[in-house]
């Protein structure tokens, strides 16, 4: 992932937010169709099938990078300070957003099925709940990137994504608010603004600590 953002800002100088949002719909989809794939491979071939195939597809991966990633950085070479970096006052929140954004994307893995139950809804339909957040965060996450790139209004929408994203877990978790329902309809509509907050969150916020580092 390291080597990938350096890609991203390296071949994608004006671009970034943009490029790292169409990366981020890719993880996303790969956090919804991981569960159901390691599912299947594990119910036809046990506990070892998973990693087997998923090895294999490293390796493949390996070949694919030799031959065609672009060679970025290897000519036009800048070395920067890091303890610079920490000196700027922008970068710490801007770090601990990023952290709460991705303590958030999978802060949903333990709890969310333990919650669901208390519905007395069948695990398939838990697994298609599972898949809400992370579809709504792959689908937009590559348009709060090219929103970000075109205003450059970083701050402002990390102010409003996290607003959104705490709104939205008082909808998912069992809130004490007395104007919500307990229902199962609120927390559909919770997983779908986790999805579409943590975009808004996290895009703008890759952009805002790229430009405090330049």
């Amino acid at each position: 992932m390291t080597a990938i953002m350096t890609i991203a800002s390296n071949s994608f100088p004006d671009r970034v937010a943009q490029v790292i949002g169409l990366l981020e719909a890719f993880s996303g989809a790969g956090f919804m169709i991981g569960p159901p794939l390691g599912g299947l491979f594990y119910s036809i071939g046990g506990y070892r099938l998973p990693f087997i195939i998923l090895g294999s597809l490293s390796l493949t991966m390996v070949l694919i990078n030799m031959y065609l990633l672009p060679q970025v950085g290897v000519q036009n070479r800048e070395i920067g300070s890091v303890m610079k970096m920490f000196q700027i006052p922008a970068f710490y929140p801007v770090a601990l957003g990023i952290i709460i954004g991705s303590i958030s994307l999978v802060f949903l893995d333990p709890t969310l099925s333990l919650h669901l139950s208390s519905f007395d809804i069948s695990p398939s339909l838990v697994g298609v709940l599972f898949l809400l957040f992370g579809g709504f965060y792959a689908a937009t996450s590559p348009l709060w990137g090219c929103l970000a790139d075109k205003k450059k209004n970083t701050r402002t929408m990390m102010i409003f994504g996290y607003f959104a994203l705490s709104v939205a877990f008082v909808l998912v978790g069992p809130s004490n608010v007395p104007f919500l329902p307990k229902k199962l309809w609120v927390v559909v509509i919770g997983l779908a603004m986790v999805g579409l907050a943590l975009g808004c969150a996290l895009m703008p916020a890759f952009l805002d600590m790229l430009s405090s580092a330049m």
